[in-house]
């Protein structure tokens, strides 16, 4: 497969994609080979890549898998397989998630990726993880905030990266979680 843009020309071998960013006029050019495309919300997809151009990405066996058979859930699925499928995915935005944790992330961006509404999401997260999701995302976010903090990241860096407005907000959250204000983990 040939993607072409304004910015470049990329080839995608097989068990490959290509990352084309929202809004990014392009052309394909598939040459004997058969493809699946997965449009992503422009709102959504800022937070899966954080890149501006085009970039080939490996598939991993299971991803694949995964995408094939999402193109052939119903809106509604009622099977174990089904729900073996999407628990597959919610691991797969959780594990997404860690690596670019935002105190802010929506519920309803997750829920619209597993399409789910976001009470069902909400009810089924719950019931995979035994916590609500803003408990687990603050948490993951507090677990990241912690590593920065100790690597000698200033504090309201940590904040502005985790998504808070400032480093007040941030500092009232993770005192009120750990007790400590973040300054009791940052080296000095």
């Amino acid at each position: 497969m040939h993607v072409l843009t304004r910015d470049g020309e990329w080839v995608v071998p097989p068990q490959h994609t290509v990352w084309v960013p929202p809004i990014t006029l392009h052309a394909v050019k598939f040459v004997g080979v058969t493809t699946r495309s997965l449009y992503i919300e422009p709102a959504c997809a800022a937070r899966l890549r954080n890149k501006s151009r085009c970039e080939v990405i490996d598939v991993s066996t299971l991803l694949r898998q995964l995408l094939l058979e999402a193109v052939d859930l119903p809106p509604r699925y009622e099977s174990a397989r089904d729900r073996a499928l999407t628990d597959l995915m919610l691991l797969a935005l959780c594990q997404a998630f860690l690596l670019l944790p935002a105190i802010h992330d929506p519920a309803e961006r997750w829920a619209s990726a597993l399409f789910m509404s976001a009470s069902t999401f909400r009810r089924h997260f719950r019931q995979q993880t035994g916590m609500s999701f803003s408990a687990w995302r603050q948490r993951a976010c507090l677990v990241s905030a912690l590593t920065l903090l100790l690597t000698g990241t200033p504090v309201n860096e940590v904040a502005l990266s985790l998504g808070y407005h400032n480093g007040a907000s941030f500092a009232i959250m993770f005192r009120r979680v750990t007790g400590q204000p973040p300054s009791f983990y940052h080296p000095t």
